[in-house]
């Protein structure tokens, strides 16, 4: 009979124990308050919901295959930290995971401890046998989705997330871990942000498109980047998104056959070049890659070794700017075989050796050899970049350009090609084109080649070159030869064409080339709104930049303005008659000091039709204040339906059922005492006077009220009592300015 007592106890045990297994659920050990554990594996589909919130994972949890488990809004998963770093807790879904929130309550994937650190957790798996999302018509229909969902805390093995089938992310807050996502599917991410994570934050050997996310201040792989493409076959669509302050390895980088970057902007990344991160541009990829309607600005301001903005071998880049990056080990703009660049702004782009290239084409091999890289650029414009030199391709076709302003030794070393109506001015770089090594010499005309320093064009070769139907910047035959370098100043060297026997070179502007306007005045900002501010007050002063980026100097006009110089002034400038040279600015700074209410508009003249608006409202004084019959520790008693005038300005309002009034505008008054009334049915009328200041002195206008006396009759019935005491303090105390 007692062993058959011990049976029993040890079957009750194990059928105890089964029954933990199955329902995977406990009062919580993490937290002592509130909460449950969770633990092992899931045999049934399972919802965890915000009423148990949080669930605190203190061992692996296995969703086993073909179960689903689903997490509400609101819910909170906690990780228990272990102290083994080969024990940090994962969630692996054989099966299906769906957690969404919803905009206004997030599901959470977190760390346990109070002071939590990346890397606490170890990740969430989803396996081959896991259900994948779905998609139909570009929509999500079924599958494990991450949805209105914050992950932060995990990725203790540099993996936060591993998808051998991928679930799809939507709306995801992915923030200090130490890793990110690994994608070994096809997958999806839509507009989800990635905040200081370590690592990188993707990782993927297949397709994947991303749109509408947020990428910032996250630190790359060493051997990668914030996002790493690791297959020669994949394709890659990464559209309407943003990447800020990423630092370290590339931000982008890719093995991929097409990696597509659309509608994007790219702002303070930072990419340091050679050493351990050698993946050196912000965008580095050893194949295809596309940019259409992009922005980079400001980039590699404070890497060590700053590298390239973008490197490929066949980079096509279009309508799409670059301003303000810094680059110094490799050139702004890389392409290893082919560049084709059309309708793109490059300016203040700056090289802080001054001995780079902005702009490089070539291949893997010798320069020397024929195979060597093909660059297409067209309609685009490059002013104001500091480098060694602007353009370097062996084979350029260069059409419809402006290259203007830009500080360099030299503006386009080139081996073949055609450059035609094209704008090359540049009176601070040393050299304009400069050919060498070539069997084909290229042929330029209908261009503006004028300005440099030493030489506009400079010939290395043995071949004659065709430059025919050019502008040189002069109409004397001497004066252009001497901005020339060919056989004239070495005999070993081939003839620069210029069309001198058939008198086929221009002697004006050549008007079929990208024009650059004599002078271009840039205004930034070109609108000012200074907002709300009280009458009698002044806003803080606000100033305006006006830079000439032309190339020729531009006398100002006197700075005025119009339509409104009562409430807006100039309170200083540096432009007015000014002669602003090429890339010189000036400045003016202005206030806005409403002498009345409402909406206020003036203008800045600059020159001829160029304009600063501006804009801001004059506010009112006003009174504002609450009746109410309570004293300190008494139940509120609000009196509805007052009457609050101001007699002698002819205002009046009804206080509310919460007993507040506002009394509004108090406009153009002059200073002294008023009489503000207040009265309502069952209560003494209050005549209580008020002082009105208005601006004097650089004082600011304002209400003052006498100070409360507890020994004067305030409500005028001839004798001092509780009345006067709770409508006296309580309504003079509370009204304000």
């Amino acid at each position: 009979m007692q062993i058959l007592s011990k049976v029993i106890i040890r079957i009750l045990n194990i059928i105890v124990i089964l029954s933990t297994i199955h329902s995977n659920v406990h009062a919580s050990s993490c937290n002592l308050e509130v909460g449950i554990d969770v633990f092992g594996p899931i045999f049934s589909n399972t919802t965890w919901n915000k009423t148990n919130s949080p669930y605190c994972v203190t061992q692996n949890i296995m969703i086993q295959e073909d179960v689903t488990l689903t997490i509400e809004p609101g819910v909170v998963v906690e990780f228990y930290s272990k102290e083994s770093d080969d024990d940090k807790l994962h969630i692996i879904v054989n099966g299906q995971l769906i957690a969404r929130g919803n905009d206004l309550e997030y599901i959470k994937f977190t760390s346990y401890e109070k002071n939590p650190s990346p890397g606490d957790w170890g990740n969430i798996k989803f396996s081959e046998t896991s259900k994948p999302a779905v998609f139909e018509d570009d929509k999500y229909v079924v599958g494990s989705i991450f949805e209105n969902v914050i992950i932060e805390y995990g990725g203790f093995s540099g993996k936060t997330i591993v998808a051998d089938q991928t679930p799809f992310f939507n709306n995801v807050i992915f923030q200090n871990n130490e890793g990110g996502i690994w994608f070994d599917s096809p997958g999806r991410l839509s507009n989800s942000k990635f905040i200081s994570n370590n690592n990188g934050v993707i990782y993927t050997k297949f397709d994947l498109i991303i749109d509408n996310s947020t990428f910032d201040f996250n630190k790359s792989l060493g051997s990668g980047g914030i996002i790493s493409i690791m297959d020669y076959s994949s394709k890659v669509r990464l559209s309407d998104s943003t990447f800020t302050r990423n630092h370290k390895g590339a931000t982008i980088y890719s093995l991929s056959t097409d990696l597509e970057i659309l509608r994007s902007n790219f702002f303070f990344n930072n990419c340091e070049g050679w050493g351990t991160y050698h993946f050196d541009a912000i965008i580095y990829s050893n194949n295809n890659v596309l940019i259409t309607e992009s922005e980079f600005k400001y980039n590699n301001q404070q890497a060590d070794n700053r590298g390239s903005i973008v490197r490929a071998d066949h980079l096509t880049i279009d309508n799409s700017s670059f301003i303000g990056n810094e680059f110094n080990i490799f050139p702004l703009i890389y392409s290893i075989r082919t560049l084709q660049i059309s309708n793109s702004t490059f300016t203040n782009n700056r090289n802080d050796t001054s001995s780079g290239y902005l702009i490089r084409t070539s291949d893997r091999n010798s320069l020397l050899e024929s195979s060597t890289g093909e660059s297409k650029i067209s309609d685009s414009l490059f002013s104001e970049n500091v480098c060694g030199t602007v353009m370097y391709s062996p084979d350029l076709t260069l059409n419809n350009c402006a290259i203007y302003n830009n500080i360099s030794e030299l503006i386009i070393l080139l081996y073949s090609g055609i450059i035609t109506k094209s704008t090359i001015y540049n009176p601070y770089s040393k050299k304009g084109i400069k050919v060498s090594y070539t069997r084909n010499p290229p042929v330029i005309n209908l261009c503006n080649i004028y300005g440099h320093q030493d030489y506009n064009m400079i010939s290395e070769i043995e071949e004659d070159i065709t430059a025919t139907n050019n502008y040189w910047g002069s109409d004397n035959l001497g004066s252009i030869y001497l901005s020339i370098f060919d056989k004239y100043d070495n005999s070993e060297l081939g003839e620069i064409n210029i069309g001198r026997i058939d008198n086929s070179y221009l002697t004006e502007i050549c008007t079929t080339a990208h024009p650059i306007p004599t002078f271009a005045l840039s205004i930034k900002p070109d609108s000012i709104n200074f907002g709300e501010i009280k009458i009698g007050n002044s806003a803080e002063s606000r100033t305006t930049i006006i830079k000439n980026t032309g190339i020729t100097s531009c006398l100002m006009e006197a700075i005025t303005i119009t339509n409104d110089s009562t409430n807006f002034n100039i309170v200083y400038e540096t432009c007015s008659k000014k002669r602003l040279e090429p890339l010189d600015i000036c400045s003016i700074t202005i206030i806005f000091s409403p002498t009345s209410s409402g909406e206020r508009n003036a203008f800045i003249d600059i020159y001829n039709d160029l304009k600063v608006s501006l804009s801001g409202i004059g506010q009112n004084y006003n009174i504002s204040g609450k009746i109410s019959t309570d004293v300190a520790g008494h139940l509120d008693l609000s009196v509805i339906n007052a009457s609050v005038t101001i007699e002698e300005i002819n205002l009046s309002t009804v206080t509310n059922d919460e007993g507040f009034f506002l009394l509004e505008p108090i406009d153009e008054f002059e200073s002294g005492f008023y009489t503000l009334n207040i009265s309502a049915n069952n209560m003494p009328k209050i005549n209580k006077q008020i002082q009105l200041l208005s601006k004097k002195d650089n004082e600011i206008g304002l209400i003052k009220l006498p100070q409360y006396h507890t020994s004067k009759d305030l409500n005028g019935d001839n004798s001092f009592n509780l009345i006067d005491i709770i409508y006296g303090l309580k309504l003079l105390s509370e009204i304000d300015n």
